[in-house]
């Protein structure tokens, strides 16, 4: 059962696909095509859809009941006719 909640915006190209990746650990993989690095491991990867006209992407994750100091990175890749790239990292930390 979640026992908060975080709010996620993520902005990009009007019409692009956006996905969530997230990991327990940070990573740096360079990733052919992308001018920024893939920075979390690969825990698990969701799709946020498409980007509507405002340009964002706006969704409430639900946060199990972790233990404190469970730490979560978190980054978005976006693909649209141009190729995929990736946004900057993210941390959340349990507390």
């Amino acid at each position: 059962m979640p026992t908060g909640t975080v709010d996620l915006v993520a902005g990009a190209e009007i019409g692009s696909s956006v996905r969530i990746l997230n990991g327990r650990f940070p990573v740096m993989v360079s990733v052919p095509g992308t001018t920024i690095p893939r920075l979390v491991d690969l825990g698990r990867i969701g799709s946020l859809g498409g980007v509507p006209a405002s340009g964002e992407i706006r969704i409430t994750l639900p946060i199990p009941n972790w233990p404190r100091g469970t730490v979560l990175f978190m980054q978005t890749s976006r693909t649209n006719g141009s190729g995929t790239d990736f946004a900057n990292s993210g941390t959340m930390l349990v507390r």
